[in-house]
Formats: structure tokens, sequence, C-alpha cells
């Protein structure tokens, strides 16, 4: 080769090679391009198991996200705050695969993502933020359960309720159960009487529902009664104006607005 001939290369490659590095230094996805970006999402409870965050869904907090590179290892985690957020900044190089997932809580059933139940991707960026990775979650059903009770030790585990033991039987029990209060609907009135059983005494009468226009209430005109497992009254009111209407009486409790200590008027 001449001497002429290798100054000719030289100089080629001078002005070549530095074009070609330049190029490369400019790609913003080469291993020497700037490297930082965040990855975030929520973690949240799937109610309706859709696999959407929406509706009435809301975050978890305190559940364990993952990083893990190509093999699997696991490169970063963080926890969920309380509105179920979690972000993680650059868990792996740019460019390098990036595995994310969650720790799941024993109980629960993942609705999202579907499949593996891994987000995979490959990213890249100067403090840029992708995402969100979301993960949904729901309880599992409840399972079938079944037991029979047969024995006096299997019956005791509850509460007995007008009912008594007697080997290994349940028996009416001869003391019978009975509440405290019986409630009496004065229909012309408009009004429930609250009487004690055990002296007959009306303790309390209460008004069924707002009164008309006039100020009257005889409209109402309560009936039917029934009484909860709690002791609280409930009465239909058939209502002149053809609308009925059901009032809930508590049995107990209430806002003792005259201030005497006792709850004993619809006022109260």
């Amino acid at each position: 080769m001449s001497f002429a001939r290798s100054a000719c290369l030289l100089l080629l490659a001078l002005f070549v090679l530095p074009s070609t590095l330049l190029a490369q230094d400019s790609d913003p996805h080469s291993e020497e391009a700037c490297c930082g970006f965040t990855v975030e999402g929520y973690k949240f409870y799937d109610l309706d198991g859709n696999g959407i965050m929406d509706g009435g869904d809301y975050g978890l907090g305190g559940w364990t996200i993952i990083a893990m590179d190509s093999t699997g290892t696991v490169a970063d985690s963080t926890v969920t705050d309380s509105t179920g957020y979690w972000s993680m900044n650059t868990p792996v190089w740019c460019g390098a695969q990036l595995q994310l997932a969650e720790v799941l809580v024993p109980g629960w059933t993942q609705s999202y993502p579907g499949g593996s139940g891994v987000h995979v991707d490959y990213l890249v960026g100067c403090f840029e933020t992708h995402g969100p990775y979301n993960f949904g979650n729901t309880p599992p059903d409840c399972q079938d359960f079944q037991r029979t009770y047969t024995t006096d030790a299997d019956f005791i585990e509850g509460t007995l309720d007008g009912v008594v033991t007697n080997s290994d039987q349940l028996e009416l029990s001869p003391t019978g159960t009975t509440f405290k209060y019986a409630w009496i609907a004065n229909a012309s009135d408009g009004t429930i009487s609250k009487v004690d059983t055990d002296t007959g005494n009306e303790v309390a009468r209460y008004y069924t529902g707002p009164p008309d226009p006039d100020g009257f209430y005889n409209y109402l005109s309560p009936s039917r009664t029934a009484i909860d497992e709690d002791g609280n009254c409930w009465v239909a009111n058939r209502t002149m104006n053809g609308v009925g209407s059901v009032t809930q009486i508590l049995v107990d409790g209430g806002d003792d607005r005259n201030s005497n200590a006792t709850i004993e008027t619809s006022f109260d």
C-alpha cells in the first residue's frame, strides 16, 4: 500500500468515525443515553371483579409491589400508600426487561393483570414517568360450609333463646321469653304507645310520622306493628292520602332533646 493511499484512508476514518459516534450518542434508546425513569401505579380493591379500577373501587394501602429483571431476580420493591399508590425509580437499566408484580396477600385473588399477573415492559427515558401499572384484587367468594349440631356441647356454643338442652336435644324452655315492652298503635291519634309488660303502664307515646299541613297526625292511621330481634318497633302507617309508610322506633337510645335524661316522647 502506498503512503498516499494510507494517508487518504486515515483522513476518511477521521471524518467518518466521529459522525458515527455522534449518531450513537444522540440515540435516546442507546445505553450511552441518559437513563432515569419512574414507574407507577395503583393497588386497588376490585369490587366488581372486572379488572378495571372504576366505580366504587378504591386503593389498598400496605401492599408490597416488586420489580424484577429478566431472570426473575427482585431488583427493587415498595409498599403502597394509604390511597393504593406506588412508584419506583429506575428499578432496572434502560432497555432491559422489567417485570412488575405484587406480593399476594393470603385470602385475596388477583383480578388484574390477568394471566401470569405480572406486567412486563422495556422502558427507557430521561426523567420520564411510565404507567399506570395497576394491580386489582378481590377477596375470594365465601366457601360453602356445613355443620350438623347434635350434642349439648354443640348447642351451648351458641346463644340459646327460648330453648334449653336436654340429652343432646333442644326443647322449648319452660320459662317463656318475652320482650319488656309491647307496642300498641293508636290509629285515630297517629301515635303508638310503648307499654311496660311488667307493670302494664304506658311509658311513652310516639307520633309515627310528621304532621299534615294543618298540624294533625291522625292522617297517618298507624296499624300493624312488628318487633325485630333487638326489640325495636316497626309500624305500618296506612296514611289516609294513599301513600303508606313504615316507621321504626328504637326501644333504647335516642336524642334527648328536652334534656330530662329520659327518652319518652316524640319530641325527644
